[in-house]
């Protein structure tokens, strides 16, 4: 098997040991927090529709009918048309950019819970820090906006059309991985310019650990609860594995 199969299988087989960590350690009060997120979102973007609707709407009949027509028939189908064209925009809109909101908002919570499973499996104490927490969420932040930006740039290169839905995929899972292993990289003291380079070395793994994130995503509501955790936690077992314990002043050999 070729390094880059071998890396990138790894990175798709480390969700299973994380599940088998997740229940031995009982770690399952980390879903909380995307449960609530999802909920969120759904309820924002439920009341965005139906205000965007009413308003499109309360428009279009101030253009074409006399203010004494009475609300019929034609209003009505013409309200749902215009509603159901907005959640389809909605649901499209939520498919992109759902899965860096988790990065984005969850940030505090993915970098705690990155730290707390490294302590398990290596028994390492991380100091807690409010500034390095601080820290750790803008660099995510910053993070999930650079690879958004990226991503999408990367779909405007025009030898990439034919294979668009493929490609994009890919260079999604890419992006979602990397932002896992930084979690790491950032824990460990690497500056963002050494954690490009060791994840770019190992690419293929990043590509697998970001497959299983966005795959788990194509399941509605059900998959972006699962997947925050489980690839947080995923990321956190691989790294450790493919580049050693260290103590917090060391850094990893790229």
């Amino acid at each position: 098997m070729s390094s880059f199969s071998r890396q990138f299988f790894l990175g798709i087989k480390s969700h299973a040991t994380a599940y088998q960590l997740i229940k031995e350690h009982g770690l399952w009060s980390f879903f909380i927090w995307p449960i609530l997120l999802s909920f969120l979102i759904l309820w924002a973007g439920a009341e965005a529709i139906d205000s965007l609707a009413t308003g499109s709407i309360d428009y279009i009949k101030s253009l074409i009918w006399d203010e004494e027509k009475p609300d019929g028939f034609w209003a009505k189908s013409m309200y749902y048309f215009v509603w159901f064209l907005f959640k389809i925009l909605f649901v499209y809109t939520y498919y992109l950019v759902n899965k860096y909101l988790v990065f984005i908002i969850l940030s505090p919570v993915l970098a705690i819970m990155s730290e707390r499973v490294d302590r398990k499996i290596t028994g390492r104490d991380f100091k807690f820090s409010v500034i390095q927490l601080y820290k750790d969420v803008l660099r995510g932040i910053a993070i999930a906006l650079r690879n958004l930006f990226m991503e999408y740039s990367a779909t405007l290169i025009p030898v990439l059309a034919p294979l668009y839905p493929i490609a994009i995929f890919f260079i999604a899972s890419y992006f979602y991985g990397f932002a896992f292993l930084d979690y790491n990289s950032e824990r460990y003291r690497l500056s963002f310019k050494e954690s490009v380079t060791l994840i770019r070395k190992n690419f293929a793994l990043a590509v697998g650990l970001g497959t299983v994130f966005s795959l788990f995503f194509i399941i509605p509501i059900f998959g972006g609860i699962i997947a925050p955790v489980l690839s947080c936690v995923a990321a956190t077992v691989v790294y450790i594995k493919e580049f050693r314990p260290l103590s917090t002043q060391e850094k990893i050999e790229a």
